[in-house]
């Protein structure tokens, strides 16, 4: 696998232009964290020389782990993945990076922009209701955080008792 070092010195450059960004836990975050969290995921495989690049979209507040998420892929552009040891790797991974994939999350930060991604991108997710009466909830709309929670409760998909808080 590919160590956290490795790869934090594959995306320095993109890093020292960009200071609105950080690196932590092999993932690029955007500063600061709102409400969503929107990064890069630079994972390793069993070969040490791949790091296997995707994106992470989720509310930061979802209990879920966070590769169940609305993110997607990113391979190079002749579909193979990231390589350690092929000398095109950083200048092709930097290149997606700035002109693809960030600018694509930079604009999904907040609750708002979420749901139009969601709603957009899903990426063969759906948005389901467990998920939007949390958002809800979050953004302080209680009228339809309670109108999700009796539909929910109805289905029998929240365990609890009953009742109308």
């Amino acid at each position: 696998m590919s160590t956290s070092a490795q790869v934090e010195k594959l995306v320095a450059p993109l890093l020292w232009k960009r200071r609105d960004l950080v690196f932590a836990r092999r993932k690029i975050f955007f500063r600061p964290l709102r409400h969503i969290l929107s990064a890069v995921n630079l994972g390793g495989s069993n070969d040490p020389a791949i790091v296997a690049v995707g994106t992470v979209v989720v509310p930061i507040f979802q209990r879920d782990h966070i590769h169940a998420s609305w993110g997607w892929p990113v391979s190079r552009p002749d579909g193979w993945v990231y390589r350690l040891d092929q000398p095109d790797a950083q200048e092709l991974l930097l290149h997606a990076l700035e002109f693809q994939v960030l600018p694509r999350l930079s604009t999904i930060r907040d609750i708002p922009e979420f749901e139009q991604y969601v709603a957009a991108h899903g990426n063969g997710h759906r948005y389901d209701n467990p998920r939007r009466l949390i958002t809800a909830a979050a953004r302080g709309d209680l009228e339809l955080a309670l109108h999700l929670s009796r539909d929910l409760r109805a289905k029998g998909h929240l365990d609890g008792p009953g009742g109308d808080a």
